[in-house]
């Protein structure tokens, strides 16, 4: 028997008292708890823990929405810690709390700088080599690898 999506969720979560995080117990991706389930159109894919979370208490994520933690706590399910935000918000708190390094002014990248990413791809640099060498993410250098970057 197959167990409701609330359930199987809720029993990965480490449910506390009060105010207190609630750790999620399971699998973990680049730092954020990791849940499987089945989309609408039947197809099996792994979403952030905290957002199931979010969605299972208050309801849907408002389109173009993230989920930013209160707590400062990545895997925290608490949903009394989490809020919707724009992604411009959740880059603004996280350099402002200090769990990431801020570019100048908080400047996109540079033309030069991305032409630079992509001739280190093709060198066949590791992607997590070229993030600590411009100081951005992982995940920027991946965006400009397959090409989705959004122009200024």
């Amino acid at each position: 028997m197959v167990k409701p999506l609330a359930e199987r969720f809720w029993s990965k979560v480490e449910r506390r008292s009060g105010n207190e995080c609630w750790p999620w117990r399971a699998s973990v991706q680049r730092g954020y708890g990791a849940f499987r389930l089945t989309d609408a159109t039947g197809r099996r894919r792994q979403v952030n823990a905290q957002r199931v979370a979010y969605v299972l208490t208050w309801g849907p994520i408002p389109d173009g929405e993230h989920i930013l933690h209160l707590c400062d706590t990545p895997l925290c399910c608490n949903p009394r810690h989490l809020v919707t935000g724009t992604r411009s918000e959740n880059m603004r708190q996280m350099v402002e709390r200090g769990r990431r390094k801020a570019r100048p002014g908080g400047a996109p990248l540079g033309a030069a700088v991305r032409a630079a990413i992509r001739e280190e791809l093709a060198c066949g640099v590791p992607v997590r080599r070229i993030a600590a060498r411009h100081e951005v993410a992982p995940v920027t250098v991946r965006v400009i690898r397959d090409r989705a970057e959004v122009q200024p």
